[in-house]
């Protein structure tokens, strides 16, 4: 059984390994998913999340139509648990996956911003 199906069993999300939430040190950036809810990272776009009881609290208060500013989201009490929840390694099974402590870190995540009109790339993030 892989490590991420694993964790999805578990009765105590402590005993998951030990996390690293590249979400709080920036080095994730958040992303929106096909519903139009802001999600904590790319990796955490998963249809198993639909199941996950943690997520299950977060979406309701992440529909960014619903919301003047991505600000207005992340303040929120659903998402400030869910930032102290991470500093405490109680998180989804996909934050297990995605920032596992001590992965080797070859994954990186490249922002990339192309003009809509020229198709042109405006801004290309470090890689």
């Amino acid at each position: 059984m892989s490590d991420l199906y694993r964790y999805a069993y578990m009765e105590d999300k402590h005993k998951g390994p030990k996390l690293d939430p590249k979400c709080l040190k920036g080095e994730l950036g958040f992303a929106v998913d096909n519903r139009g809810r802001l999600i904590p990272c790319c990796k955490s776009d998963d249809k198993n999340n639909d199941y996950d009881e943690i997520f299950q609290k977060l979406m309701p208060v992440s529909v960014i139509s619903r919301n003047n500013k991505i600000e207005d989201i992340l303040e929120t009490k659903e998402w400030k648990a869910f930032h102290r929840n991470l500093l405490k390694n109680i998180a989804p099974n996909a934050c297990y996956y995605a920032c596992k402590a001590g992965k080797s870190g070859l994954e990186k995540q490249v922002n990339t911003t192309i003009d809509p009109n020229t198709g042109e790339v405006k801004d290309k993030g470090p890689e």
